[in-house]
This record gives C-alpha cells, structure tokens and sequence, in this order.
C-alpha cells in the first residue's frame, strides 16, 4: 500500500485526479490540499510515499512545495503534474521521481503506478538485508550477495561517487558543477546535474535502496543503516581492533575511477591505512605475536616502499626476534633498492642495526 497526498489550487483538477486514482488498490489517498502552505504543514505528519504536486499554483508554486516537502519528508517522492511540459523540465532540480501532463491520460497513469508500485515493493523486500557501500578499490552500492547497482552512464555515477565522497555535508551546485564539468558552460553543466540526480534517485528506487540513502534538496547524501567502508577505516582509526584490515581497504580511495577531484583525499585515506597498519602491527609486537606483526610490516612496506619508517620498523623487529638471516636479506635488498631509484643510502639508525644483525 501507497499513501498518496494531491496538492493541486483548481479544485475540478484535484477532484478527477483523486477519481483517478480511487481506481487502484494499491493507493490509499492520505491528504488532498488546494493550498500548498495547509500541505506543508500537514507534512510531517503524514510522511506520505509519494505527492502528486501540481506546479503552477498562485500562492506558492510547485517547485518552491517540492522544496518544502523534501525538507520535512525527504523520503517521500515526487511526481509533478502540470499543463506545459516546459515547467515540468524546469523542476528538474528538485529531482521529482516523473511528471505527467494534464489531462492525465490514463495509460500514462497505469505505466507510472506500476513503476511506483513495483520500487515500493523492491523496498519491502530488501528491508532486512545489508546495503554495502565500497569506495576502495572499486567503487560501487550493492545488497550483499547481490550484483551491485548498475548505472546509466559512468557519468552518472561520478556524481554519485562526488556526493558519497562529501557524504552528510551541505554541497553547493556550483562546487558539483566545477568539479565535475570545469568545460562546460553553466546551463549545460546544470542540466547534466539534474538530469544525473534524476536517474540517481531512479535507480536507487528501482533497486530497492529507496530507504537507506536520502539525497536532499541541498545536495547532501546521507546513509540509514548501511555497511560504509570509510566509516570502517574510521573505527579502526581510532581503536585499531580489526584484525581483516585489508577487507576494509581493498584497495586505493576510488583506485578505478580516475576521477581528478578524488587524488587528494586519495593520498589522504592512503596515508591513513599506512598508520593503521603500523599501529596494528606495533600492536602484535608488544604483545610478542612477531608473525603477525611481520606481515603488517611487510604489507605496509610493498604499499610504500621508499617509507624509512616502515623500512626501520621492519628491521628492528628482525632483531629484536635475532632473525638475522631475514634481516640481512631484507637490508641489502632495501639498500640496493634506493642506490637504484633514488641514489640514497639507509638511514643512519638503519645501519646501525644492520652491523648489529650481522655480528650476532
């Protein structure tokens, strides 16, 4: 079951709208407004699944209601219903799930309740599963166990990629439009914006993800409930209790997406699995669980090589465990290493611990 709420100033139009849709089992009309401000403030507490909203009204037009209602109940999907075409292309930037022309044909009817119909039963259906969003490695939003979330275009899902890079946080369109269309003139970067945003929030109803991520009115993208590897990366941040670090990080930040806005944040996130690795890694040594804290090190090395520090800690641990054998090989191989790309010697401290290994 829908509930529904038609808000539409001409009181013949709300009338057969509401006829209209009397003829559906699946809907259950919750409010009929011919004042857009009464709407609004019954919003909140009607929640509705979806308003058929009309766009040119006196008192307040549709797309400043859109704006309205997407603020109280950003859940709840649009649909516009106007007498031009022209406004309904327009209202684009409110990111209505369709539109339809008045007089509403009734087949034009049938087509969208089914689309609608068919997202909200989608979402019944996947209430209970975990939504996985990965942006290491590949980047993509999948149910586990499933195929992930297939997009329209690559360019599509860049904008998704940008808005779950600054995820709950406020992003002007003017900052989206420069970063992701730097060429393009304003009226056509802003076109491919709403027209992306559109099908964003298309796709996310046909897959069943209506309910877990919200994209509001002001470009912030937020996430209900869901399995988000940078919130991961976080955790073991701060508390470094993850023994599966490599499942969090399978990769670099977006590493398949050669996206030029992402390169800093990307170095930024390198550095902090770098950290979380050494950390965990000192962690085992502490405790004197040595193999464990070799493999760390020696992940934490092939992911930067030229790292000193890593290099040092590596070598410490070989002499502290007296594996002179390991530590040995490991030096000369590092020294010859840097002679070769960077025409440098080990540090000093690396040296020295190298002359201890070989006199024991």
């Amino acid at each position: 079951m829908m509930t529904v709420v038609l808000i539409d100033d001409e009181r013949p139009a709300l009338k057969i709208m509401g006829i209209l849709l009397s003829k559906y089992p699946q809907i259950k009309i919750t409010g009929q407004f011919i004042n857009p401000v009464k709407a609004l403030e019954e919003m909140k507490t009607l929640q509705p699944d979806v308003v058929f909203l009309d766009i040119d009204m006196p008192y307040m037009n549709g797309m400043e209601a859109a704006s309205g209602i997407l603020e109280i109940s950003p859940n709840t999907r649009i649909v516009f219903i106007t007498a031009h075409e022209k406004y309904a292309l327009g209202a684009y930037q409110f990111h209505p799930m369709d539109y339809i022309l008045k007089p509403v044909v009734e087949e034009r009817l049938d087509n969208l309740i089914e689309y609608l119909q068919r997202s909200n039963q989608k979402v019944a259906e996947e209430t209970d599963k975990k939504l996985m969003i990965r942006c290491f490695g590949d980047f993509f939003i999948k149910w586990e166990n499933e195929e992930p979330v297939k997009w329209r275009t690559e360019k599509t899902k860049e904008i998704l990629a940008y808005l779950v890079d600054n995820y709950d946080r406020n992003i002007e369109k003017e900052e989206i439009l420069d970063s992701l269309w730097p060429e393009y003139d304003p009226d056509r970067a802003m076109k491919q914006l709403y027209n992306g945003i559109y099908y964003i929030r298309r796709t996310f109803s046909e897959y069943g993800v209506g309910n877990r991520i919200i994209i509001d009115k002001s470009y912030n993208v937020k996430f209900n409930d869901v399995d988000f590897d940078i919130n991961h990366l976080k955790k073991l941040k701060c508390d470094c209790d993850f023994e599966d670090i490599d499942k969090i990080m399978e990769g670099m930040y977006f590493e398949r997406q050669d996206y030029l806005w992402v390169r800093e944040k990307r170095e930024a996130y390198f550095l902090i699995h770098l950290q979380c690795l050494l950390k965990l890694a000192t962690g085992y040594q502490e405790n004197k669980q040595y193999e464990q804290a070799e493999k760390l090190y020696l992940k934490a090395f092939k992911k930067d090589t030229f790292n000193e520090a890593v290099a040092e800690n590596l070598l410490r641990l070989y002499f502290l465990t007296n594996d002179k054998i390991k530590g040995m090989r490991f030096y000369q191989e590092y020294e010859k290493m840097i002679k070769a790309e960077l025409n440098e010697k080990p540090s000093a401290k690396m040296a020295e611990c190298y002359g201890v290994l070989k006199r024991l």
